[in-house]
């Protein structure tokens, strides 16, 4: 989430969208984008799950891979994510 809205996020349970997203529909709205970009990104997290997400140090490495890669997606799309991070309250 911190590479998504380009912040460093101190409670992940205090995030919330802003008060003018209303509705789920406005949340998928805002969320379909950002979804979308990360998907793109899915072959990076398969040698996390091939044995279940039983070995932790094949899952960090997954998933540092995959943030890497999103945080080198985030520039051609940053408009896509300034566009979420401004419906994200932190």
């Amino acid at each position: 989430m911190e590479s998504i809205v380009g912040k460093q996020i101190a409670n992940r349970f205090s995030l919330q969208f802003t008060s003018d997203v209303k509705t789920i529909e406005s949340a998928v709205a805002w969320w379909g984008p950002i979804v979308g970009v990360a998907l793109s990104l899915w072959s990076s997290l398969i040698s996390a799950t091939e044995q279940g997400l039983k070995n932790s140090k094949t899952v960090e490495a997954a998933l540092a891979t995959f943030q890497g890669q999103l945080e080198a997606i985030k520039e051609p799309s940053i408009d896509t994510f300034a566009a979420f991070a401004s419906k994200v309250d932190l």
